[in-house]
């Protein structure tokens, strides 16, 4: 199957032809190493705290992270996208979370969203 490859650079210059951004929003999933059998294993090098400050220009960008729990952070701007409906967007998210948790061979296709 044939197929082209071209760099995002010049996806963004096509999108940006068409009147209209290329990405409205973005899904990040944050896997940096938090296993504590890995501290101290250098001597030199000590870990005290980890802060991620996230920001990106997209109206909504969701965060996942790891740590003793699974965390879910939606990021809006504010002038374009409403609380309600942010808030919204992550009750529906963990809807489908918890059904695919509850059920792991649920298929995508069987999933309802309000």
């Amino acid at each position: 199957m044939p197929h082209e490859h071209l760099p995002l650079t010049a996806l963004q210059v096509i999108g940006k032809a068409g009147g209209s951004p290329l990405f409205q929003s973005a899904v990040v999933f944050e896997n940096y190493p938090r296993d504590p059998s890995l501290l101290g294993t250098l001597p030199d090098l000590s870990i005290d705290q980890i802060e991620v400050l996230e920001q990106t220009n997209l109206p909504l960008t969701l965060y996942a992270t790891l740590g003793d729990a699974q965390t879910l952070r939606l990021l809006f701007d504010a002038r374009i996208v409403d609380f309600a409906l942010a808030q919204s967007i992550l009750e529906d998210l963990a809807s489908v979370l918890e059904r695919f948790a509850d059920a792991p061979t649920t298929l995508a296709s069987e999933v309802q969203v309000k």
